[in-house]
């Protein structure tokens, strides 16, 4: 009877844990992590540990299989944790009669460390570009632009290039692991050109066209002269050629004479 009453009692705690929604335990990827069970070992005993639904430890009468980093007391050690590791642990502690002595769950979630953003504003020709730092983020990190305190909902990637940004326009970027979130620096963005330093581009681009075009002219020029050389070499061996031949001929004459 009494083992009866174990086996519905242990029927509905292990529902109820299955059916509640547990509250995370959230580490971080590379964290350690105890799970504390607190019931000792005990001849002829079996302990069971899960990761959802896969045994990931295993202790029956003595043996051991699979194995994991569980001491004497039950308590079941992650460390170095990674983001698959990341499930409802549960144990369950049986006597050698079969009677449960603890059962145990704990919902593991897993975050990324979210680094810290920094943003750096570049300006060109009047072209704002904002670059939200690290380069590169652990996974799991999502990117979030603010204009002025408002949340730019379709941009979640960087760089970010404002369309025509005011001289008020202020920036910031946030990014978050989905735990906990973290703030750049907010920035006011302001590229715009003046008059004086766009007449300055202005002369610049000139120059440099005309520079292009001058060191056309010169290349056309010196193509020019090439070929007008050729030619003039050309002319010149083709008259020298019929010089020579006209003193061949009159020598010819003279002799047959």
């Amino acid at each position: 009877m009494n083992k009866l009453l174990w086996f519905f009692l242990c029927l509905y705690v292990l529902g109820l844990t299955a059916s509640q929604e547990l509250t995370c335990v959230n580490k971080y990827v590379g964290d350690s992590y105890t799970m504390t069970l607190n019931s000792p070992e005990q001849d002829g005993d079996m302990l069971v540990w899960k990761c959802s639904d896969k045994v990931i430890y295993k202790r029956r009468k003595g043996k051991i299989d699979p194995t994991a980093d569980v001491d004497m007391q039950g308590s079941l050690t992650l460390t170095n944790i990674s983001k698959s590791m990341a499930c409802t642990y549960k144990a369950e502690h049986h006597d050698k009669g079969g009677k449960i002595l603890k059962i145990h769950a704990t919902r593991l979630c897993v975050f990324s460390r979210t680094p810290d953003p920094k943003l750096e504003v570049e300006c060109s020709l009047g072209v704002a570009t904002l670059q939200c730092g690290p380069k590169s983020s652990p996974e799991g990190i999502t990117l979030t632009w603010f204009h002025n305190n408002i949340e730019m909902t379709n941009e979640t990637s960087t760089p970010l290039k404002p369309q025509k940004p005011g001289p008020r326009d202020r920036y910031k970027c946030r990014l978050s692991n989905g735990h906990d979130m973290k703030d750049s620096n907010e920035e006011t963005v302001s590229c715009e050109v003046s008059d004086g330093k766009l007449i300055c581009i202005e002369k610049q681009v000139m120059v440099v066209v005309l520079a292009g075009v001058g060191f056309l002219l010169l290349v056309w020029t010196l193509l020019l002269v090439i070929v007008s050389c050729r030619n003039c070499g050309h002319q010149k061996r083709k008259h020298d050629s019929e010089e020579l031949w006209a003193h061949g001929s009159s020598a010819t004459e003279t002799s047959c004479s």
